[in-house]
């Protein structure tokens, strides 16, 4: 035999991969968990070793029977070869599927405890002390498997009728667990993380917990009630919901609240499943009052908000209630053209019509003899001492006598109506229908926490319903986002919503409300002096009073805050203009600096071209003018060569001009090839006239000597 592998019980819950849907989804199951234990076993195993091995990781209700039963099976299908003195192995097709699922059930596991674990330290709420695998070992013992176990055990006693073994805690009291170093707002963040419906990873583990424990209860059921609850599904049989009226807001979309999507996909289920459970939705005239009166109460609240653009986005990212959360989104929805009336009063007016289209059927005449039946009345009484000691000194959470009649109504409702021997979801044929986790409360009470409870949360019908709905990533994830309704849920306080409420309404009373900010409402809103003041307020004109007194306070520190900005803002523009003015001057320096050095760049070629060519000229022009010049006179033709010096002589002058010209442009001085031409012209000049009027004057002078 080969070593045996150890696993944690997560690991072997994912690679169980119950179906629940399946007709005798047990046995399916295990004969899974068989063939897993085979391969724990690390090579061949014994029946007996086989079933030590399941009640090692909490199968104990498992028989031999059983064990070998499934091990059979798994013979037939070619899964699992049978050795000599009673020992089993895996086939190597079997082995090579059997460690892929393993492996990827390890890499399941190890995605949600790093995001877990980076969920938690986001927050920066987790102790020093705490690595990430003391952390999940920690989080996975407090938290997970009780939660999975009280979450499982609502869903497991619709089905089978009875309480599981299993001491689960309530959905609600998982919210105060803490772990040890770990800070509040890192232990919800750890659970918000692990209950993230987007997350593949994330669904596939929690609920692969949940079926792994739907199978690990239902194990220990005897044969014959399996057989009851979870074979084929008898013809005949329906189910009646009686729907509370917290229901009726999800079912009319009047509220913002994670339970909206679990009644739309509830009604999906009801549709799916007519043909095995046919199920009819129902409600009480009761409930049909309270939810009237309900509309009633919201409308005049919300007819106190103007709902201009500035206030209803301030009533956004504020604390309200679902239902005006609704209302003010569908104001900015439709521009700030809806009121109040228009919002509540259609479904306050065709109550019996809209419940019709939704396919709810109203039960008349069937609360009427309860106010004398003294049971009724004695609950009555029981559930209002209780909540007045519960909530002490908090008058909005103890509850109004007409809201609690109207709960002890609906339950013995409910009760009057099951049949005997209704103890399973698919025998009950009546069920209240509520997300009042109060309620729920009472029902566990009422009942002493026995058989299949009467009022239940649509997360829980919902996996319940899964024994014969088809597998359906929608409907996980609206189980998803149920199982993650009590912590969002902390977030809201009737207290809150009633200051901020009552703030709104006072700020809507102004007449320039239009001219306010967001941001000073949002103030406002968020002043907890303010709050604390309006809840011990005696009445509507000290409010007010408060209201204005807080607005002349943040004025006050607007105007504060604004001088210092406005200071600090001429502080910062003095700056940036003595740098404006240094970046200018240096912008000069640097362009005169580099125009200059352009200029003497410039004028160094301008002044070295123009010598080159004026010295080149002059020096033609010379030895020209002197060939010229010399010819002529040597052939006796003085007067010839004397104009030509002359003519040569302007010619140089004019060139002289133009150079001198140019290279003043780009030099102060002149090329000494110009000084040079400057002073041949008038050797040239003088040379020119002596050529023109020596020969004459010589003609003279000798005319005027004596004859010899």
């Amino acid at each position: 035999m080969g070593t045996p592998r150890k696993l944690d019980a997560d690991i072997v819950a994912l690679v169980h991969h119950i179906e629940l849907n399946q007709t005798g989804w047990i046995d399916h199951a295990l004969v899974r968990v068989v063939r897993f234990s085979v391969w724990m076993a690390g090579g061949e195993a014994s029946s007996q070793e086989v079933l030590q091995q399941l009640h090692s990781i909490g199968l104990n209700h498992l028989s031999a029977t059983a064990i070998d039963s499934a091990l059979q099976v798994l013979v037939a299908q070619g899964d699992v070869l049978e050795r000599n003195q009673d020992k089993f192995a895996l086939s190597e097709a079997c082995r090579k599927t059997t460690e892929a699922a393993v492996d990827d059930a390890e890499n399941t596991e190890k995605w949600v405890r790093d995001k877990v674990w980076s969920a938690a330290q986001a927050t920066g709420g987790v102790g020093e002390s705490l690595d990430e695998d003391q952390l999940w070992n920690e989080f996975r013992s407090r938290f997970i498997i009780p939660f999975i176990s009280g979450f499982g055990a609502r869903a497991y006693e619709l089905v089978s009728g009875s309480a599981s073994d299993t001491n689960a805690p309530s959905i609600n009291s998982e919210v105060s667990a803490r772990l040890p170093n770990v800070s509040q707002e890192a232990t919800k963040a750890m659970v918000l993380a692990l209950l993230d419906r987007s997350d593949a990873q994330c669904r596939t583990y929690v609920l692969r917990q949940l079926n792994g424990y739907f199978f690990q209860a239902a194990s220990s059921l005897p044969e014959a009630t399996k057989q009851r609850l979870f074979g084929q599904h008898k013809a005949g049989r329906q189910l009646r919901l009686v729907l509370d009226t917290n229901f009726l807001f999800s079912l009319f979309g009047l509220h913002a609240n994670p339970a909206n999507e679990a009644v739309e996909m509830l009604l999906e289920v009801i549709k799916q499943i007519q043909a095995a459970l046919p199920i009819g939705l129902y409600v009480l005239p009761t409930t049909i009052h309270e939810f009237r009166m309900a509309l009633t109460h919201y409308e005049q609240q919300a007819a106190q908000i103007r709902t201009t653009a500035n206030v209803v986005r301030a009533g956004l990212q504020h604390r309200l209630s679902g239902v005006f959360e609704r209302y003010l989104q569908l104001c900015k929805d439709s521009s700030y053209k809806i009121n109040a009336k228009d919002y509540f009063e259609p479904y306050h007016t065709n109550t019996t019509r809209l419940l019709k289209e939704k396919g709810v059927h109203i039960l008349r005449d069937v609360t009427d003899g309860y106010a004398a039946n003294q049971s009724a009345v004695d609950d009555l009484h029981d559930q209002t001492e209780f909540l007045k000691n519960k909530f002490p000194g908090q008058p909005s959470r103890q509850r109004t006598h007409d809201s609690i009649w109207h709960d002890i109504v609906l339950w013995y409702c409910v009760r009057d109506r099951r049949p005997p021997g209704g103890d399973t979801i698919f025998e009950a044929d009546w069920v209240g229908v509520t997300i009042d986790y109060a309620l729920i409360a009472f029902d566990a009470y009422k009942r002493r926490r026995r058989g299949m409870p009467l009022v239940v949360h649509p997360a829980a019908l919902l996996q319940a319903l899964k024994v014969i709905l088809p597998g359906d990533v929608a409907l996980e994830d609206t189980i998803l986002s149920l199982m993650r309704m009590p912590f969002l849920g902390e977030e809201f306080e009737v207290e809150d919503e009633k200051v901020t409420h009552k703030i709104l309404s006072i700020i809507s009373r102004y007449e320039d409300v239009e001219d306010i900010s967001v941001e000073s409402i949002s103030e406002i809103l968020l002043d907890k002096l303010l709050r604390g003041k309006i809840e011990t307020a005696h009445d509507q004109d000290e409010e007010l009073t408060l209201v204005k007194e807080a607005f002349i306070i943040h004025t006050r520190e607007l105007e504060q805050k604004k001088s210092l900005v406005e200071g600090r803002l001429q502080e910062h523009e003095d700056r940036v203009s003595e740098l404006t003015e240094k970046v200018e001057s240096l912008t000069d320096d640097v362009v005169s600096t580099t125009s200059q050095s352009e200029y003497d760049i410039q004028r160094t070629r301008v002044g070295f071209g123009v010598a080159v060519a004026s010295l080149a000229w002059v020096s033609v022009t010379l030895i020209l003018a002197l060939y010229a010049g010399v010819v002529e006179a040597t052939l006796g033709r003085y007067a010839n060569g004397g104009l030509m010096l002359l003519a040569f002589a302007l010619c140089l002058k004019g060139l002289d001009c133009h150079v001198a010209k140019q290279t003043r442009v780009a030099n102060d001085r002149l090329p000494i090839a110009i000084r040079i031409s400057s002073r041949l012209f008038w050797w040239f000049v003088v040379f020119g006239i002596t050529a023109l009027a020596g020969p004459a004057l010589y003609d003279g002078w000798k005319a005027s000597l004596p004859a010899a």
